[in-house]
């Protein structure tokens, strides 16, 4: 059985945001698709979403089902909302698709010794540094700069794997990637 974690597409991926099973037109092939309410959606809290016989096993049998409290109403309204939100916000969803596409073109641009290049096609990317210490330095220079991109370091990454998680958003500007990568070009 396949079970898909939708956790960095909830919001982005697809016309309306429902995620990359649904984009792709998988959703009878998947057994259980895992949706968060974070991320994307800035809320709290998750869903799984399947068939009535798995939502029934997990009603019944999942231990934090069974050992936690319901959402408050207020959470369960802003959820709604949220998601209503979302179906009408193509052109947001375009525009990070383009912020995406402009920061692999100038990660590509800068790729070197130091950098290695581990682009997706998402919104979260990473950089990774062959040295702690100079990713270390670079993240120091960038807090200078007021830019929140704060090193990701083990045991989050293996030892020998760190680097920076990057976050893009639709509101990102060209001029802010050009500053970013003008910033950390000098540590490569």
């Amino acid at each position: 059985a396949v079970i898909v974690d939708e956790a960095h597409s909830t919001g982005i991926v697809g016309e309306m945001g429902a995620g990359m099973t649904v984009h792709e037109k998988l959703e009878k092939h998947v057994f259980a698709r895992i949706h968060t309410f974070g991320k994307a959606m800035g809320l709290h809290g998750a869903c799984i979403v399947g068939t009535d016989l798995l939502k029934q096993f997990l009603v019944n049998t999942a231990r934090s089902f069974i050992y936690t409290t319901a959402m408050p109403p207020e959470s369960i309204a802003a959820i709604l909302a949220t998601l209503e939100y979302m179906e009408g916000h193509q052109l947001e969803r375009k525009m990070l698709d383009s912020i995406i596409s402009y920061f692999h073109q100038k990660q590509r641009a800068i790729a070197g010794a130091t950098f290695k290049i581990t682009a997706n096609d998402g919104p979260i990317q990473f950089i990774q540094f062959s040295d702690r210490s100079t990713l270390m330095q670079c993240s120091i220079k960038l807090a200078e700069a007021k830019i929140n991109c704060l090193p990701i370091l083990p045991p989050t990454v293996p030892a020998g794997e760190e680097g920076l998680r990057v976050c893009l958003h639709s509101f990102n500007t060209k001029a802010e990637l050009d500053n970013f990568f003008n910033l950390i070009k000098p540590f490569n």
